[in-house]
């Protein structure tokens, strides 16, 4: 077994490791975003990262996972890193490494094998793509932690676990007001992670939020794009977001990402605009004016596209 390879891997590596380690966001990349808050910043970044992307197959995935996810950060030893089985203060439980084949679709312990965790999880949008071989926020994990995840949203676990895995991650009943049913918690040198995926999917993908399966109760995403998140969830996001800052890990693998998918993770980049797009504190206590000149400017089976002007007696 030691002598085998797995030849993907091996590709995949020779043709893209040299380069994206110089990656990094161009000048200019987020320069229209810089004076913006609020929705109007979540709209523009959006629009931002969603230009020029590469939707890649699902099955290219596991060959890139040689390139984005190497343990370089707390064994230093080039395993797969594995946000459900890493141990950052000690020895890890088990390891996988790329160069034998253990990729596998299930398992019924931990260590046998591993797969790929849609962080968001598949079902909310019916395995479609470009979500479906989102490197952003599709992960290596163990296949017997990522089974027992399923598709439960992450928060705070509450009693006692029904499972927890061999590096602490667990999975139980909410301790989180104002949900309480099953999730899962990660440990704690990956909650923020974790947080900023999920805010990277409400900004990459909010025009499709009203066609995911939003009605399902463990779905971490609303139908309205502007909060996109449940209400429930974004403060323990944000607390999340705040207790475990972004790392060395975090802004690698971005930078990789980006040069092989096209697009990068603005919270990883500019950890401040968390709060400036979700800021539940801020009030806005002015009513909109009424538009001027509204008309339709295009129409489709689903859609309208409108356009108005500023009433020009309230123009400043």
């Amino acid at each position: 077994m030691p002598g085998m390879k797995f030849v993907s891997y091996g590709i995949a590596v020779c043709l893209l490791l040299p380069c994206c380690s110089l990656a990094q966001a161009p000048p200019g990349y987020y320069e229209d975003a810089a004076t913006l808050n609020g929705y109007a910043l979540k709209s523009k970044l959006n629009e931002l990262i969603s230009r020029k992307t590469i939707s890649w197959n699902y099955g290219d995935l596991p060959a890139f996972y040689a390139i984005t996810d190497r343990d370089y950060y707390y064994e230093n030893d080039s395993t797969l890193l594995d946000i459900y089985s890493e141990n950052p203060n000690g020895a890890d439980p088990y390891n996988y490494y790329y160069e034998l084949p253990n990729l596998i679709s299930g398992a019924s312990n931990e260590g046998e094998g591993w797969n790929r965790e849609h962080v968001f999880s598949q079902s909310f949008f019916y395995s479609n793509y470009p979500m479906y071989s989102d490197l952003h926020f599709i992960v290596p994990t163990d296949a017997r932690v990522n089974q027992r995840r399923s598709n439960y949203p992450y928060a705070e676990v509450g009693g006692n676990p029904s499972f927890e895995s061999l590096n602490g991650s667990r999975v139980g009943t909410s301790a989180v007001p104002g949900y309480n049913l099953t999730v899962f918690e990660p440990i704690d040198a990956f909650k923020g992670d974790i947080a900023r995926m999920l805010f990277y999917v409400a900004v990459r993908y909010e025009q499709l939020l009203p066609f995911f399966q939003w009605t399902n109760v463990r779905n971490p995403f609303q139908e309205k794009q502007e909060e996109a998140l449940q209400p429930w969830l974004i403060p323990v996001l944000k607390q999340w977001h705040q207790q475990d800052p972004v790392s060395q890990k975090e802004i690698d693998r971005n930078n990789k990402v980006f040069f092989i998918q096209g697009n990068r993770n603005p919270f990883i980049d500019h950890p401040e605009w968390v709060d400036m797009i979700w800021n539940n504190d801020a009030s806005d206590t002015i009513p909109p004016e009424a538009p001027v000149f509204l008309e339709v400017v295009g129409n489709g089976k689903y859609f309208l596209m409108l356009q108005w002007s500023v009433n020009p007696d309230d123009a400043s």
